[in-house]
């Protein structure tokens, strides 16, 4: 073989390499806040029904009281509050839509406070190693290909799927939303 079909077959193989490295990076890395209230208080961020569904998931005791989200509490999460990560869990689909475009308004609105509180947040992994948010986003960059983990992929994506609302019916005339919203 000649010299430039070596070359290209090793451009191919690290290329294949890297793909498969970061494909396994981004589903190896799932980050949540390490809490989902506090105070015998679980949090929601527009809708009762999230808590319904975070109790189901062990993510808040079921004795909690459902209660709307602290507005710093979510500047703080936001990256994991706007990703599909949690609203393709823990909002039903009937509401997702309207939950994707409200996120994108907070966003929009709440952007410098984001920044400043992103920096406070504190993570856990899916084994219950602890993070800080700066950790957080050392981490995503480092392993993630940017589509999973904490707040990457499409944001609009998976708007249709995931209906785990099956054990009764969302309050979508609800006009409930967490502080500053």
């Amino acid at each position: 073989m000649t010299r430039l079909k070596y070359l290209g077959l090793a451009l191919v193989a690290g290329l294949a390499a890297i793909t498969l490295l970061s494909g396994c990076g981004s589903h190896n890395r799932s980050y949540h806040p390490q809490a989902f209230g506090e105070n015998n208080r679980c949090y929601y961020v527009n809708d009762i029904s999230e808590v319904r569904l975070l109790q189901g998931d062990g993510r808040c005791q079921a004795s909690w009281t459902p209660y709307p989200m602290p507005l710093t509490w979510r500047q703080r999460y936001d990256d994991y509050y706007g990703s599909p990560d949690y609203y393709t869990r823990y909002v039903v689909v009937e509401r997702r839509t309207v939950y994707v475009r409200a996120e994108d308004d907070f966003r929009r609105v709440n952007g410098p406070a984001i920044s400043r509180e992103r920096t406070k947040a504190t993570y856990a992994d899916d084994k219950g190693k602890k993070y800080t948010g700066p950790d957080v986003q050392k981490s995503r960059s480092a392993t993630s290909s940017g589509s999973g983990g904490l707040g990457g992929g499409n944001r609009s994506g998976g708007l249709g799927g995931g209906n785990r609302s099956g054990s009764g019916s969302s309050r979508s005339s609800s006009s409930k939303t967490s502080a500053g919203r």
